[in-house]
Formats: structure tokens, C-alpha cells, sequence
């Protein structure tokens, strides 16, 4: 009976097909219609990078928290300070739920970029630059026009 999945959450039904048969089926219902499923997924992920992004903007309306500034969403950014960052919030807009960015988001304190910046500084040694900074630079004068 374990091949025959459950119907429902409560083990009171079974489906009528068993794992191994529904497998097959899977497999072929995506192979005649492969490209109907990759344009729906790609809907989908569109329409969920829209509402995220939307979500995100209107986080990033908050003011700095720590120069009180109000600025465009373009100029805030999300510097994770709780708990463990799992992804970058601005690459992840069509890949994760809602709730899921939520949770991410309730991680994060919005500052402007000038102040995020001066944070990420101020996390090093302030007496050398930060891991990397310089490397592939000599013989650049970054301050020259």
C-alpha cells in the first residue's frame, strides 16, 4: 500500500496510481509539453519578481536608520545585521516566496547606501582597507580622472 501516495493529508484516502507509474507519467506529460511548462514557470516567476520587487520598494520608503534621510528606493539598501544571511535579497525576487523575503527582510535594517558603506567600513579594521580591496588595482590611481 506505501506505493499507492496518500490523497489526503489525513491517510483517510490513496491516489489510484502508484509512485513509480505517476513517475512515468510525469516524465512524459513534460516531454510533450515542455515548452508550455518553461513559459508558464517563467510567467510565474515574473509575476512574483513583480509583487517582491514591489514589496521591497515600499520597505526601502522606511528612512535611514541612521541618518533619518529619506531617499529613492535605488538609494536604500538592505544591510543584513540579524541572524544569518541565506541569499541576496535584490537576486532572489522571482526565486522565493513572500513569506520567505519577509523573513529575510525582518533580518535587515534599511540604510541609505552613503550609510551602508560607512557600516561595511566600519565592520574592518578601519587602519588597513577592507579584505581585497586593493587587489587587482596597481598602478591604477583610483582618485585620477
Amino acid at each position: 500500500m506505501e506505493q499507492f501516495p496518500l490523497k489526503r493529508r489525513d491517510g483517510s484516502r490513496r491516489q489510484s496510481y502508484c509512485r513509480a507509474c505517476k513517475a512515468v507519467y510525469q516524465r512524459r506529460w513534460y516531454e510533450r509539453n515542455r515548452e508550455r511548462h518553461i513559459d508558464a514557470v517563467n510567467t510565474r516567476r515574473r509575476e512574483l519578481g513583480r509583487a517582491n520587487r514591489a514589496y521591497l520598494n515600499l520597505v526601502k520608503t522606511r528612512p535611514c536608520a541612521d541618518c533619518g534621510g529619506r531617499f529613492p528606493p535605488y538609494v536604500m539598501d538592505f544591510d543584513h545585521v540579524r541572524g544569518e544571511k541565506r541569499w541576496n535579497l535584490s537576486a532572489s525576487v522571482r526565486r522565493v516566496s513572500p513569506e520567505e523575503l519577509a523573513a529575510e527582510v525582518d533580518k535587515c535594517d534599511v540604510v541609505c547606501a552613503n550609510c551602508h558603506r560607512l557600516r561595511t567600513y566600519g565592520r574592518y579594521d578601519n587602519t588597513t582597507s577592507p579584505p581585497d580591496a586593493s587587489e587587482g588595482t596597481e598602478g591604477h590611481n583610483q582618485f585620477d580622472a
